[in-house]
């Protein structure tokens, strides 16, 4: 029964990290931000 939660978690923790890598990336391609090194 815990099969399923874990599977459901890994996809919300990857889809968030993978949400995570395109706004640095759009932040990076749209220039630089005061304060972003």
């Amino acid at each position: 029964m815990t099969q399923p939660i874990t599977k459901a978690f890994n996809r919300v923790q990857f889809l968030f990290i993978h949400d995570a890598e395109l706004q640095t990336r759009s932040l990076a391609v749209s220039g630089d931000h005061p304060g972003h090194p």
